[in-house]
């Protein structure tokens, strides 16, 4: 049975570069772009993936945190990706958070950069988004 494109895979990324894997995730207004510097710096010792978030793409329904971090679980999983540092900024960051925390497994490193925290509550994040504890933190 031939695998299923998850909804990631159509959308434009970038990557460049070899090593172990850094994935940048762009904000609610952001885009590939805004990445420009950052990558320019990481490219030499990583390999750099940068996925285009269908923001804009999905239906209302599925405009949501939850929604995007399993995209971002279905791409990961698809381009067979283990071990990678999550880089997030904003909204972004909020997914990197969401997938360590469901998926740590896969997941050597993350950094959060203007994103909501773990204590954060806002009419704009989902209840579920919200987390508890601080347990699946180390150093």
């Amino acid at each position: 049975m031939k695998k299923k494109n998850p909804p990631l895979y159509n959308q434009a990324y970038i990557s460049v570069g070899q090593g172990p894997v850094v994935i940048l995730l762009h904000g609610l207004f952001g885009n590939l772009a805004m990445w420009k510097s950052v990558i320019d710096v990481l490219k030499s010792d990583y390999k750099v993936i940068v996925p285009r978030l269908p923001l804009f793409d999905l239906t209302i329904e599925n405009t949501t945190v939850k929604y995007l971090t399993k995209t971002l679980h279905d791409f990961i999983d698809w381009h067979q990706l283990t071990d990678v540092t999550l880089i997030g900024h904003a909204l972004g960051g909020q997914v990197a958070l969401m997938y360590t925390h469901q998926y740590p497994q896969n997941v050597d490193r993350l950094i959060l950069t203007s994103s909501t925290g773990l204590l954060e509550k806002s009419p704009f994040t989902e209840a579920d988004a919200y987390i508890d504890d601080y347990e699946y933190i180390q150093d």
